[in-house]
């Protein structure tokens, strides 16, 4: 979803990492993600913004949390 939500113009996406997640400040953030490779830095959430029907058109089939 990350992906395809990127490749829209009309939408602004935001990953969060598990390095952010475990940081304790945006230094410490900072400091964490510059020693982490890539490839090891997984994202454990993404918001979406945009035009709601654009949103719901990546988002329908996920589950809602209530």
């Amino acid at each position: 979803m990350h992906h395809r939500a990127l490749a829209q113009d009309d939408l602004i996406t935001v990953g969060f990492n598990e390095v952010a997640q475990r940081a304790r400040d945006y230094d410490d953030h900072l400091a964490a993600l510059k020693t982490t490779p890539s490839q090891h830095v997984s994202l454990v959430a993404v918001a979406v913004f945009g035009r709601r029907n654009r949103v719901t058109a990546l988002t329908k089939r996920l589950p809602l949390l209530a």
